[in-house]
């Protein structure tokens, strides 16, 4: 009896689980239609969820009208951008590009703890920096902290790069694992945005949509919890709400990361900023297209033959009087059939195998007659000009991403200052990206890191509770990969002016060129000088 009961009780329970599922799936479509009903004057253009007020949004409807508005619903912008990443070459091109400059193969930790306000010698200060970095280098190219195994945190940061344009609304979640065999308890991983459930707009007129985005907030209006939808265990299509904290209630520990650069005052999720050029990404698209299908046509089919003096509905009419006739053995698939035909029916209906067009170069022209000529197609293809319009068209494209046109193409032109100058443009935008990741991503990373190491006992950080010396201890830089030299001899002779400056130093120098110590190769060089008889420019310091 007590087995049926509990049985029972299992299924009441998955009955009401299942309830309670249609029941929010009801909600949420209730919601999404009141957004639509209530944004009904809007004339949306179908792209991202942009619409204006006045037919004020993107084509074919033109521009914002005076006054309009825009509404933009984040989840369709959402898989519209991703859509293009696959779709458009330029978009996709554009996100990578990012990608590899931001993060390349990731960037390294620089620990420059303030001396000044923790109490400690310049010297304590660089051997805790230089134990604290080395073993955190070792837990960021370890595979087993990522939760499901698939990548480092190394590696990790080429993906958030990228996604900070595809999607730039990004959840990680921390876990505090005690598995044998991890470096660290922390452990992380990423979360799907679109299992953050709930619907978000983000309105250019501050409109109280009734804006549920997922994400419970204090009063504050800082982010105190998410909704995760997660599949239920062991359980096929079966789902169920997750309520994950940003910060653990007891243990006071960071749970949950949610990254996104806002565009409005009061926004809660992000967009990507590659919403406002889905249009520009399938025009340009679409033309490429055309223009190869049409130049593809055109070199498939260059001539035909042209007669004057016949009609051209039958070119071989009238030709057949020079083929005897004759019987003609036809294979029906079971049984070999013979008939007489006249020359003129053997010659108009029998097919010509080498005159189709189906693989280039096999393509044959028989039996022209009296009167006939090949007349050869112009061609119409756009190819001559096809390079400088696109390349026109997406130099605006990129422009409006904040992205050089050559680095999108990766393609220069000979002139050195103008090629550096380019690259110098891009560097700088690409600086801010990198700060905005170190802030959402791999600050607050490295602190949870740091603070399961001081818990373990295997580094100590006197004063780790205070705020301010909490933050004296945090201190630090993030050096990810430098910007490519054009020529490495004058970039040499400038890094050689700024160290004999002071404007740099050569341990900064030695990371910025190959993500090397400074330290370790100075006390490496030193060995290696020792084991040479001789080694001139080294006694004279000409290239130490």
């Amino acid at each position: 009896m007590g087995i049926i009961n509990f049985l029972f009780g299992k299924q009441i329970k998955k009955i009401s689980n299942n309830l309670a599922e249609k029941i929010a799936n009801i909600h949420i479509t209730n919601y999404r239609n009141q957004m639509k009903a209530r944004y009904s004057g809007y004339s949306g253009s179908g792209y991202g969820g942009y619409s204006g007020i006045n037919s004020g949004a993107k084509w074919p409807y033109g521009l914002s009208a005076p006054g309009s508005g825009i509404a933009i619903d984040h989840y369709s912008t959402r898989q519209n951008v991703r859509a293009a990443t696959h779709d458009s070459t330029v978009c996709r091109g554009m996100m990578n590009r990012y990608a590899d400059t931001i993060a390349d193969v990731g960037m390294k930790r620089e620990s420059t703890p303030d001396v000044t306000i923790l109490g400690i010698t310049p010297e304590e200060g660089e051997k805790w920096a230089e134990n604290t970095d080395r073993r955190f280098s070792l837990w960021a190219n370890s595979k087993k902290q990522h939760r499901s195994g698939q990548y480092t945190f190394n590696q990790s940061q080429h993906l958030y790069a990228g996604w900070m344009f595809r999607d730039n609304d990004i959840f990680t979640r921390f876990y505090y694992s005690r598995l044998k065999g991890l470096i660290n308890p922390l452990q992380f991983e990423f979360i799907e945005p679109n299992q953050i459930r709930g619907d978000a707009y983000t309105t250019s007129c501050y409109q109280d949509v009734g804006n549920y985005d997922g994400i419970i907030k204090n009063p504050d209006g800082t982010e105190k919890a998410y909704k995760v939808w997660i599949q239920v265990p062991g359980e096929a299509y079966q789902y169920k709400d997750v309520e994950v904290p940003a910060v653990g209630a007891k243990s006071k520990k960071r749970m949950m990361l949610h990254g996104f650069k806002p565009e409005y005052a009061g926004q809660t999720r992000g967009f990507s900023p590659f919403a406002a050029a889905l249009q520009e990404f399938e025009d340009i698209t679409d033309f490429k297209e055309s223009v190869i299908r049409k130049a593809i046509s055109h070199s498939s089919v260059v001539m035909g033959v042209e007669n004057d003096q016949m009609a051209p509905s039958n070119p071989f009419e009238n030709i057949g009087s020079a083929v005897p006739a004759g019987p003609i053995v036809t294979d029906t698939g079971t049984e070999f059939a013979t008939t007489t035909e006249t020359a003129v029916d053997r010659v108009t209906y029998c097919p010509i195998p080498e005159a189709t067009f189906d693989t280039p170069g096999a393509a044959g022209i028989f039996n022209l007659q009296k009167g006939d000529k090949l007349k050869f197609y112009e061609n119409r293809a756009t190819a001559e000009t096809f390079d400088s319009f696109v390349t026109s068209f997406t130099s605006y494209l990129s422009a409006s991403q904040g992205m050089p046109v050559e680095m999108l193409l990766m393609k220069f032109n000979q002139n050195y200052s103008a090629s550096r100058a380019t690259m110098l443009i891009f560097w700088r935008i690409a600086m801010i990206y990198r700060e905005e990741m170190a802030a959402d991503y791999l600050n607050p990373t490295f602190e949870a890191w740091l603070g399961e190491e001081i818990a373990a006992g295997r580094i100590t950080a006197p004063g780790w509770s205070d705020p301010i010396l909490r933050a004296a201890w945090l201190a630090g830089n993030w050096i990810g990969s430098p910007m490519p030299q054009i020529d490495p001899f004058r970039a040499a002779k400038a890094n050689e002016i700024n160290v004999k400056m002071g404007l740099t130093t050569m341990d900064r120098e030695s990371r910025n060129l190959n993500g090397s110590s400074g330290k370790a190769n100075r006390a490496k060089l030193k060995k290696e000088y020792e084991e040479l008889p001789e080694f001139p420019f080294a006694k004279t310091g000409g290239g130490a």
